[in-house]
This record gives structure tokens, C-alpha cells and sequence, in this order.
């Protein structure tokens, strides 16, 4: 969209998409202030406070495909499974997503020491391992062997990428905000 004539149309779909971004962005950031509390502290690794940071990217995740569907289509079909929302998404779209987050997660993973689960180097294949996240972080006391902790930061700024190069709105407000 990037230098395109702003007509009527095109603001009011940038407007829903805006408010989804939004959304998006206040999961992501409560997410990452949460991340950096239980890295500072034991009780709230103790009380499960890692599946909520999970839950928190997980529905930032749903809502950014959501937001490039409306800026693709002028809506967005609902659901939580994340791989029906992205494979919703035009086939140019969603390389453009694979290809970035291949690239970064090779790049993060030839620099960090951390443990990375292999599904987590295939953006699709992540996509389905935390299909419907909600179900299962909410549920935890369910699940007696607990719960992988996910690095979803990665997918997260390669959908937000995407999202600023194909809404010069929504990039414009961000850039002005941040």
C-alpha cells in the first residue's frame, strides 16, 4: 500500500485493521512486561504466571492475522486456530511471513544459548503445535506435565513487519507513537 492514493474505502479498512492492531498490541505488551517480571521473580514462575505470558502472545498472534486479513480483504472470518487464520492469508502474504521468520529464527538461533523446541524454526509448523493455545494454557492443572514454554516474540514481530509494510496507516501511527 505503501505511496497508494488514500481514499475512503481504503481509510475505513485501515480504521478496523487499526483497531485490531491495537488489540493485538496491548496482548503483546502486556505479554512482554509480564516476561520481565518472572524473569525477576520465583513466585510468579511458581504460580504459572509463563502460560499467561503464553496466552498473551498467543492472542496477540490471532489478532495480527486477523488485522492482515481485514487489510488484505476489507474483514476478517473469525475462530482461534491460528493456522485457519493464517492460511487465510493471499499465498504472497503468508511466504513473505514464512520467509521472514525463517530468516530470523536462524539468525536468533546462531546467536542465543537458549533451548529452542525444532518446530519452533517453521513458522506453519509452530502454528500448529500452538493451535489453540487458549484451550491449553488455560487449562494447565489439566495437564500434568505441564506446558512448553514457547518463543513466540519472533513470530510476533514478523507478523507486525508484514502488517507495517502493507498498511502505511497503522505504520505511520507507529512510527508517530513509538
Amino acid at each position: 500500500m505503501k505511496n497508494k492514493v488514500i481514499t475512503e474505502e481504503v481509510l475505513e479498512k485501515s480504521q478496523k485493521a487499526q483497531r485490531i492492531f491495537d488489540e493485538a498490541e496491548n496482548y503483546f505488551l502486556a505479554s512482554n512486561i509480564l516476561a520481565n517480571s518472572i524473569d525477576k521473580s520465583d513466585e510468579l514462575k511458581k504460580l504459572g504466571m509463563r502460560n499467561v505470558f503464553n496466552i498473551n502472545h498467543a492472542f496477540a498472534i490471532e489478532l495480527y492475522l486477523k488485522c492482515l486479513q481485514i487489510i488484505e480483504k476489507g474483514n476478517y472470518q473469525g475462530g482461534h486456530v491460528l493456522i485457519k487464520l493464517f492460511n487465510r492469508l493471499d499465498y504472497s502474504t503468508k511466504d513473505t511471513i514464512r520467509h521472514l521468520y525463517n530468516q530470523k529464527w536462524l539468525e536468533m538461533r546462531y546467536s542465543t544459548i537458549f533451548f529452542i523446541k525444532p518446530n519452533e524454526g517453521d513458522f506453519v509448523e509452530l502454528l500448529k503445535e500452538i493451535k489453540e493455545p487458549f484451550v491449553a494454557f488455560r487449562y494447565l492443572s489439566e495437564n500434568e506435565d505441564g506446558l512448553p514454554l514457547y518463543k513466540l516474540e519472533n513470530a510476533i514481530n514478523c507478523l507486525r513487519s508484514v502488517i507495517f509494510e502493507l498498511d502505511e496507516i497503522i505504520d505511520q501511527k507507529h512510527n508517530v507513537l513509538f
